[in-house]
């Protein structure tokens, strides 16, 4: 059974559908049997479950404000395995048409609700010093120490990024963003809303900075800030916008702890925007988010965004056009091509209106395919819990805290 036949818009990584939600409810089960020190019997499930179907219940008729009447039990009692998959495939009857009433994503919902209980039976299984207990078998709890999915020859230059902003995007970023005010608004909204609020002393790491657009929300929460990126360009830019508030910007690699350890340790980390997908490799962002690990405060939060463009570009696989922005002196077009399975093309494209005629401006280079669940896997198997899964278009966000 699968829910989709593909997954245009790559929000989640690709696959059977219906088997992923099941794999990951495996997994969920297995980590909160060894949370628990017992696994739930059939009869607690069943309590469980009941328990579940009632809380529905009573949600979606306090919701509708609606009271249904009571009706007769039917008075049989004999069952069997049968009548048992019919009452569970009722069940999921059920689920699936109110999720589509209400214009619900069941499979997301599943997904980020179950990564949260991973998150949450991997803090708890730390605090034990159990994470290792159990012999290892697949799954998100045990993965190995570093990940393999690339062969070290496969990365992206550092440099081709820092040229491909310097060349081409640098003098267009804010617009490009929609404006630094709306972008910097819309960051401090996503902070007030994840209560992200700066005590006496409090410092924040910006890792990727650009021009700003979070190191400055996060200056006026009361954070002294310690902005990263490479681009000189950006970070001239974002000079600018701090102005006097508490940014200090730093010229340097993120991959290298020695670039801002002299600031540690940190109440809160963030690598926003994309810069996640311009790191080389999925082993450099597995190296982050360790590097990470070493210098925010236990407890901090690491605020993630990206786009996840880990399944096909395209219905078809053919190049995907996204028109960023426009204006009447500036068009702004992004092209986006397989490249592989790790990798995809990223053609910017910028027309500008020029005294005499259109000026036009072209670079491509290449993004990592980091997909969702990937990413949470490589933060459990670094000491990370999760604290929310969420997607708000065109990027996905994942707030995790330091173990």
């Amino acid at each position: 059974m699968n829910f989709r036949p593909h997954n245009p818009d790559g929000n989640l990584a690709t696959g059977t559908r219906f088997a992923d939600m099941v794999e990951l409810t495996r997994q969920v089960i297995a980590a909160f049997d060894r949370v628990q020190r017992r696994p739930w019997s059939v009869e607690v499930a069943a309590l469980e479950l009941s328990k579940q179907v009632g809380d529905l219940a009573r949600r979606i008729l306090t919701f509708e404000r609606y009271y249904l009447p009571d009706r007769d039990h039917h008075p049989a009692y004999a069952t069997d395995k049968d009548d048992v998959a019919n009452e569970l495939a009722d069940i999921l009857h059920w689920l699936i048409r109110l999720s589509l009433h209400y214009g619900i994503d069941l499979e997301r919902a599943h997904y980020q609700a179950r990564s949260a209980e991973l998150g949450y039976a991997g803090h708890a299984l730390s605090q034990l010093g159990a994470v290792h207990a159990d012999p290892a078998t697949p799954g998100v709890l045990n993965m190995e120490p570093a990940p393999t999915a690339f062969p070290p020859t496969c990365s992206v230059s550092a440099q081709s990024v820092v040229t491909h902003y310097d060349k081409l995007l640098c003098k267009y970023y804010d617009w490009m963003l929609g404006g630094f005010d709306q972008a910097a608004d819309a960051s401090a909204r996503l902070f007030t809303e994840l209560k992200i609020i700066g005590a006496d002393g409090a410092t924040a790491l910006d890792l990727g900075a650009g021009t700003g657009v979070q190191s400055v929300p996060l200056a006026t929460a009361g954070f002294s800030v310690t902005a990263v990126d490479l681009s000189a360009c950006l970070l001239a830019e974002l000079e600018k916008h701090a102005k006097d508030l508490p940014v200090q910007p730093v010229q340097g690699d993120m991959l290298n702890p020695a670039t801002y350890a002299k600031a540690a340790p940190f109440d809160i980390v963030v690598c926003m925007g994309d810069t996640l997908t311009h790191l080389g490799n999925e082993q450099e962002v597995y190296r982050l988010f360790a590097n990470v690990m070493s210098v925010l405060k236990s407890g901090g939060p690491l605020i993630l965004s990206w786009r996840d463009m880990s399944g096909p570009v395209s219905p078809t696989g053919a190049p995907q056009a996204y028109p960023v922005r426009l204006d009447q002196d500036r068009l702004f077009t992004t092209v986006i091509a397989e490249a592989g399975p790790y990798f995809v093309s990223s053609t910017d494209i910028i027309t500008v209106r020029g005294e005499k005629d259109w000026e036009f401006g072209q670079d491509s280079y290449y993004k990592i395919r980091l997909g969702q669940m990937r990413c949470v896997q490589m933060l459990l198997a670094c000491g990370f819990w999760i604290q929310t899964v969420f997607k708000s278009e065109p990027l996905t966000y994942v707030v995790a805290r330091r173990g």
